[in-house]
């Protein structure tokens, strides 16, 4: 019996793609039969349907609010948490409906952060849509593959339009095979929420957030992660004998945010953990809060590395494991020596340079002062402004 219910859950994704398929052939005769929309339609998803959140969401908001004359939808699984969340900003459609087929294929924009499969038909043919890649981070230290047996011209190759922060971005995705003129500086929608939250959040309580990076080659079950080398350091600096003091001296409070691909198998991650001021955040937050109101930033390898130098605030990177990084996926600068900020390779030393920092006034670096410079040339509240008017440059007329 269990031979034959693993049979058929080998047949699942067969399934899946078949139902697919078959609407977007329904969808297709309708279409061409229903009378087009009464006002343009613009459709925004990320994270494949499963959340609202990152450069999609900010720029979903900006366009509900500043721009009436556009129909805007957010795309989103009918069982995800975030469904209302979304539903207060704007109208939802559901990712498995007929009608959001439909939609998708007579809209006049897609607008994604994940992948081509954040909007059913993005990646058809028969998707007149201009669409818009805005990725869901700055891209600089995690090098981007394509998808198994795709090319990444087969990959990037239908967005119209990505945007990017800065000349320097703009380099690293021009690797991807697209036409230089597709890839716009206009800076990330996302930092005009983060900017806004940092005000906000000013003069609140004293945090570091701790967000180390999803790494796809990790085991994947909880007893092979568990026994990890990657949560061995984790650990390591999380119950490191000295890192109680150092939060206890400068009133810090240690918030540590995992990926969701990798909170399952660690429950336990703070069994042993140096201090009560270590948090473990749950998996709904709005991560940028955090940011907004963290003082300084421990990670490894993510993006909001960018996140956190947009507000002018200190990076720490935790680096162990540099050498298999590199071997599985690299980045586009040398992570070695020349990281926007302090690196240390274990846990006492990373320690150390937390203490560091906080004693020094939470002061960027001089590397983190040069990259700050490189990768922003406006620090504003005006990046979704900026890609809606680049959009709008490349509609046909």
């Amino acid at each position: 019996m269990s031979r034959f219910r693993v049979g058929l859950g080998r047949l699942e994704p067969l399934r899946r793609e078949l139902r697919r398929r078959r609407r977007l052939a329904l969808a297709r005769l309708l279409a061409r039969t229903r009378p087009r929309p009464d006002r343009p339609v613009w459709l925004f998803g990320g994270s494949v349907g499963a959340a609202y959140g990152d450069n999609s969401a900010a720029l979903h908001r900006y366009v509900v609010l500043h721009h009436p004359e556009i129909r805007a939808y957010w795309v989103i699984d009918r069982d995800s948490p975030d469904v209302d969340v979304a539903r207060a900003v704007g109208p939802v459609l559901f990712m498995d409906d007929l009608q959001t087929y439909v939609t998708a294929l007579q809209a006049e924009v897609h607008v994604i952060s994940h992948g081509l499969h954040d909007i059913p038909t993005c990646a058809s043919s028969h998707s007149k849509a201009f669409k818009v890649r805005l990725g869901h981070g700055l891209t600089a230290l995690k090098k981007t593959k394509p998808p198994p047996l795709r090319t990444l011209e087969q990959a990037f190759g239908v967005f119209g339009l990505v945007p990017v922060s800065s000349e320097f971005e703009k380099a690293n995705k021009g690797t991807w095979e697209i036409s230089p003129d597709r890839i716009v500086v206009t800076g990330l929608p996302r930092f005009d929420d983060l900017a806004r939250k940092a005000r906000e959040h000013e003069g609140t309580e004293r945090t570091v957030l701790y967000m180390p990076t999803w790494r796809e080659w990790l085991p994947h079950t909880r007893d092979d992660m568990l026994a990890s080398e990657f949560l061995r350091q984790v650990r390591g600096f999380l119950g490191h004998p000295a890192l109680g003091a150092v939060l206890e001296a400068h009133d810090l409070v240690l918030e540590v945010y995992l990926h969701r691909m990798m909170r399952d198998e660690v429950a336990g991650l703070l069994e042993g953990a140096s201090s009560s001021r270590i948090r473990l955040l749950p998996t709904k937050v709005d991560v940028q809060d955090h940011l907004a109101r963290a003082s300084a930033l421990v990670t490894d390898y993510s993006s909001v590395t960018w996140d956190m130098l947009y507000l002018g605030r200190p990076v720490v990177f935790f680096t162990f494991d540099v050498d298999e990084y590199e071997r599985h996926r690299g980045g586009y600068l040398d992570l070695r020596n020349d990281l926007p900020g302090p690196s240390a390779a274990e846990p006492g030393a990373l320690v150390d340079l937390l203490d560091r920092v906080a004693r020094e006034g939470w002061r960027l670096t001089p590397a983190a002062e040069r990259w700050s410079e490189r990768v922003f040339p406006w620090r504003d509240e005006n990046n979704c402004e900026r890609v809606v008017d680049a959009i709008f440059a490349r509609l046909p007329r």
